[in-house]
């Protein structure tokens, strides 16, 4: 996906996070533990799955990839958080989109 306007950027983010938000009650509602492995073994070690990667490194991949997402970095790790998925699962499906 190539866009070019803050507007579409912003379409292209609420829809990566309602996909999420949709895998993650969907697997809730079909009986799935709510933890993951990587997250039970965040939490037995007080690391996250995340911790190795940072918003400016985000913003740096996408700048480099000429990404029209670049400068997102904050509001992908934030919607990462938020749904506890990797946030660089956000970026693929971005650009596989």
């Amino acid at each position: 996906m190539h866009c070019t306007t803050p507007r579409v950027r912003t379409i292209a983010l609420a829809l990566v996070a309602c996909v999420a938000a949709c895998l993650g009650t969907w697997s809730v509602a079909l009986g799935a533990e709510t933890s993951s492995p990587a997250t039970a073994t965040a939490a037995a070690t007080g690391t996250s799955a995340t911790a190795a990667t940072s918003a400016a490194q985000l913003d740096a991949y996408l700048a480099g990839k000429g990404s029209p997402m670049a400068g997102s970095g904050n509001a992908l790790m934030a919607s990462g958080g938020r749904w506890q998925i990797d946030p660089r699962l956000i970026i693929a499906i971005a650009g596989a989109e």
